[in-house]
């Protein structure tokens, strides 16, 4: 059984609609994600969520750039092409991981609620 054909078809995407994930934290680093090249302390800290499990801080900085070559996904610039690319997530821990996403350039549009859509305008001075 080959990806490739599925790895073909993320170059031609016109819409995603992807979840907004969790940050690094040691605990889920223990549990699945028992790679060195994410063991890193400064990355722990730096993380504020993923996209398919590319990492990322608050400003849109990669994070585990080693961690997505080995990834089966489509990569950082596969998600930068496809036209839309829509996040969704919730609740005021995701706020900075939806920030993050968005300056990442791995969306450009959001299905989330009132709350959390306000939280993410204050903290980029929008609101």
């Amino acid at each position: 059984v080959s990806v490739r054909p599925v790895a073909e078809a993320w170059r031609k995407l016109d819409v995603a609609v992807v979840g907004i994930g969790r940050k690094l934290d040691q605990t889920y680093l223990a549990e699945y994600l028992q790679e060195e090249t994410l063991q890193d302390e400064s990355l722990v800290r730096s993380s504020v969520s993923n996209v398919c499990s590319h990492y990322f801080a608050a400003g849109g900085e990669a994070l585990g750039e080693e961690h997505d070559a080995r990834l089966i996904a489509a990569s950082r610039d596969e998600f930068r092409r496809i036209p839309l690319a829509v996040g969704v997530a919730g609740g005021p821990e995701k706020i900075a991981g939806i920030v993050g996403a968005a300056r990442a350039g791995l969306i450009k549009a959001l299905v989330t609620d009132e709350d959390t859509a306000n939280g993410c305008l204050e903290i980029t001075d929008v609101a």
